[in-house]
């Protein structure tokens, strides 16, 4: 398992339009996620195709998300050849000054790849679900991308 604590210098209810628009996390998550395909969705329970690749092993998997509150997101793994056990969660903290603690969670057990890489590839996750997604969601592209995407209001 790992974990992290991140303060961002964005508003929670940014934050959680990032993490809760599942079919747009390139745009933030680097070239590691080659495919993302939205299955179904209900509005709580988004069903979601991933096909990423690190350290020269490519995952094709499928997770679900849940969407418990405009604070919490939790996931796990629905399906996969390669991967064993993924499951997780961002939990958002409004505090003052406009500002979010993001709480992110990983468990994930990969069939056929070493212990080392399982934990490298772990870390590398971990940096991109809140380093980068901190970084992300400070950026103008970040309020144009939702504003496109008709969930944040025109500023």
């Amino acid at each position: 398992m790992v974990s992290q604590t991140l303060r961002m210098n964005a508003e929670q209810s940014l934050v959680y339009s990032v993490i809760s628009d599942f079919s747009h996390y390139k745009d933030w998550s680097g070239d590691g996620i080659s495919k993302i395909t939205i299955r179904n969705t209900d509005g709580r329970r988004t069903e979601v195709d991933y096909k990423a690749g690190a350290f020269g092993y490519t995952f094709d998997f499928a997770l679900v998300f849940h969407v418990e509150s405009e604070s919490v997101v939790r996931f796990e793994l629905l399906e996969s050849a390669m991967v064993r056990r993924m499951e997780g969660a961002y939990a958002l903290t409004a505090v003052e000054g406009g500002k979010v603690d993001v709480d992110f969670e990983l468990v994930a057990e990969i069939n056929r790849v070493p212990m080392f890489i399982q934990r490298s590839i772990a870390n590398l996750v971990l940096a991109i679900a809140v380093g980068e997604l901190g970084k992300y969601v400070v950026t103008e592209k970040c309020k144009k991308n939702l504003q496109s995407y008709g969930l944040l209001d025109e500023a």
